[in-house]
């Protein structure tokens, strides 16, 4: 088995940094991981190569532009955003660039969660076509997000040691013109200032202006200014500033909801806590590389009504407005409802006739399920007794309410089982 840590970021992103910091730690536990990165277009294989040289003990283990990986390795990123990046710039890639991006990002692919590009990151699934994606997230940065608690950490000990070489008194983040146009702000105020930026058409020629990637970066400065005015979901600058106890100034809005506050009231990560914390990443990754084979034995809801009311109940007409149901998430057809026998093995005819006889449309709740990840069939997690009932009655669409696409795991096998062939010994079964 082989991590592929994948990053399309720039030299001086704290994502590169992230996916070097992974890759060191899984190697140093005997898990073969490589960073793949695919150099962003305006910059060369030198700066990345400059920037982990210039902050890490060791560099080892990075792959430039091409690789070819084989069909079980996994790949990871920590950031939708590098999968989001390479797709929107597709077109500045040389070939070679795009094969690898499409070899790596069709295996299984763990990401972790983000929101900068809701609308573009599915467009880039599509394109790149995944096997599978396993979702990571950090829930006190992205509370309506998706997958399995994961805190991005800085693993502090693959720093090089920080040599105390002041430079400047303050530092200020300034690599993109948003981060930028909100230093010019205040900056006046702080003579005695470096901005750490790219040679951009929008910087300030008069401002002290610190090209990335920078040698000994924390050890130039004395204060970090924070000033982001957008949404941060990982913070660095600060984290590293309170590791070597050095001054910040949180000269933003308190009250953002994003990773800026999260970060602030978090602890340094020690040995220990980084370990606590990525070992989750690892039982997914063992997970992922073994998986556990399961025959899923699974039945079209509609037959299963249609074969109740044929062998066991007679035919009850509809006597109320469909307005009278509560509403869920959404509104399918029965039709597309399935049940799964390794889950849902038994049915209770007893509880069916009874709910029945008390039937009372304003008092039914909606019926749980999970969507099969990229095909429209929904296994029922919660009411399949209520979907037997809703069917007997004739009603056609059923409220549901979708818990989770990703609850579906696609190494299941599937037997779908044909009623007219089954339906004695079935019942003889459960009863």
């Amino acid at each position: 088995m082989i991590v592929n840590i994948v990053c399309t970021g720039k030299p001086g992103d704290g994502l590169l940094r992230y996916s070097y910091e992974h890759c060191c730690y899984l190697n140093s536990i005997g898990i073969k991981s490589q960073c793949v990165i695919i150099p962003n277009p305006k910059h060369t294989k030198e700066d990345y190569i400059k920037a982990i040289k210039d902050q890490y003990k060791t560099y080892e283990n990075i792959i430039f532009d091409h690789y070819t990986p084989t069909t079980n390795e996994i790949t990871l990123v920590l950031g939708r955003s590098m999968i989001t990046l390479p797709y929107l710039d597709k077109h500045k890639y040389n070939k070679d660039q795009l094969l690898t991006l499409h070899l790596l990002f069709s295996n299984n692919v763990i990401a972790l969660y983000s929101e900068n590009h809701p609308k573009e990151y599915p467009l880039a699934l599509e394109y790149f076509k995944p096997k599978k994606v396993y979702d990571l997230c950090d829930y006190e940065v992205y509370p309506n997000g998706v997958g399995i608690q994961y805190e991005k950490m800085i693993n502090f000990e693959q720093y090089k040691p920080v040599k105390d070489e002041i430079q400047y008194k303050h530092l200020f983040l300034g690599t993109n013109e948003i981060y930028y146009k909100e230093i010019e702000k205040v900056i006046d105020k702080y003579p005695d200032h470096g901005i750490v930026t790219y040679d951009e058409k929008w910087i300030n020629p008069k401002l002290n202006n610190l090209f990335a990637p920078i040698a000994n970066i924390l050890g130039k400065f004395e204060t970090y200014v924070y000033t982001k005015p957008n949404f941060d979901p990982a913070p660095r600058l600060f984290v590293e500033f309170k590791w070597l106890g050095k001054n910040i100034e949180y000269l933003r809005d308190k009250n953002i909801k994003d990773g800026g506050m999260v970060y602030w009231n978090r602890p340094v990560p020690t040995k220990q806590i980084y370990k606590d914390n990525i070992n989750i990443l690892i039982e997914l990754i063992q997970k992922i590389h073994k998986p556990k084979i399961v025959k899923r034995i699974i039945y079209k809801s509609a037959d299963i009504i249609k074969d109740v009311q044929r062998n066991f109940l007679p035919f009850v007409k509809k006597g109320w407005d469909e307005e009278d149901f509560p509403k869920g998430q959404q509104e399918i057809d029965i039709s597309k409802l399935w049940i799964d026998e390794s889950i849902q093995l038994s049915r209770d005819l007893v509880r069916v006739d009874k709910i029945l006889k008390k039937f009372d449309p304003r008092k039914v709740l909606p019926i749980d399920c999970a969507k099969k990840l990229y095909k429209d069939k929904y296994y029922i997690i919660n009411g399949k007794h209520r979907v037997i009932v809703f069917g007997l009655l004739g009603i056609k669409k059923i409220q549901v309410n979708i818990q989770s696409e990703e609850k579906v795991e696609d190494y299941y096998e599937e037997e779908e089982i044909d009623f007219s062939k089954k339906s004695k010994i079935f019942y003889r079964t459960i009863l």
